[in-house]
């Protein structure tokens, strides 16, 4: 590995040959096959917020963005705008639920699990308010998208929500969607099923704290609230990928439970 006297300037995530290290701009000059993942001065903060159907994912989302001054990106418009294009449809209301599965799956078949997360970065590289403001990302499914937010943001904190059955689905049922107007138990329970063959439940055991939505929206609020009140979204001098999601794992017999 390249070294050399004097500041270590430039500092970046970069990965070789699979491997991922910190090199500063004068180790990295010259390699070959060297990718910067980020690089190290770039605050990027986020919260990504996950929970399966009707858990009130938005909801949180709502007051994150209100109690961290951030912006809000929700993934599920992304998709949806995606699989109109797709499928020639001329809005989003349109879509049947069929019709978005079929294109996640599409897309995850050609682009790979965590083709929502690259399209989210695509997002926030032309958002005006980013990096400035921390970003609040809404409905995140696949655990590989995970890992590539996760190298992707400087600091990235993860919020689980979940809710029981029976009010999730009372949700979905008023929300007043034409791919839900007639949405019954059958529906969602397969739509869970589908969410975790793509790994979504698995977020609960990464998550940074778990939010329980099943009293009223002002336990909600204040839940939110308070879990939003401990992210420091402070700088860390090191960064290992590798360090970051064992870390998580660790973390799985022990979550904080707002």
């Amino acid at each position: 590995m390249p070294d050399h006297a004097g500041p270590h300037e430039g500092l970046a995530v970069v990965q070789t040959n699979g491997e991922q290290t910190v090199l500063c701009e004068r180790c990295r000059d010259g390699l070959q096959n060297t990718t910067i993942v980020r690089h190290l001065d770039d605050q990027r903060t986020g919260v990504v917020v996950v929970g399966l159907p009707g858990a009130g994912k938005s909801t949180a989302g709502e007051i994150l963005v209100d109690e961290l001054d951030g912006f809000e990106l929700e993934t599920g418009d992304i998709v949806r705008e995606g699989a109109c294009d797709h499928f020639d449809v001329a809005s989003t209301e349109a879509l049947s639920s069929d019709e978005l599965g079929d294109y996640s799956t599409m897309r995850r078949d050609v682009d790979g699990g965590d083709y929502v997360a690259h399209d989210v970065i695509k997002r926030l590289e032309a958002t005006d308010a980013f990096p400035d403001q921390p970003a609040v990302v809404i409905g995140m499914r696949d655990t590989e998208a995970l890992v590539a937010l996760e190298l992707w943001f400087h600091t990235l904190e993860v919020v689980w929500v979940h809710a029981p059955f029976d009010e999730r689905l009372d949700r979905l049922q008023s929300r007043g969607r034409q791919d839900e107007s007639d949405f019954g138990q059958e529906d969602l329970i397969r739509r869970d099923g589908r969410e975790s063959m793509w790994g979504t439940p698995e977020w609960a055991f990464w998550a940074d704290a778990k939010v329980w939505n099943g009293h009223s929206p002002e336990m909600l609020e204040q839940r939110v609230r308070a879990v939003a009140s401990r992210f420091t979204f402070s700088s860390r001098p090191e960064f290992n990928a590798r360090t970051e999601s064992s870390e998580r794992m660790a973390r799985m017999e022990g979550h904080d439970e707002a």
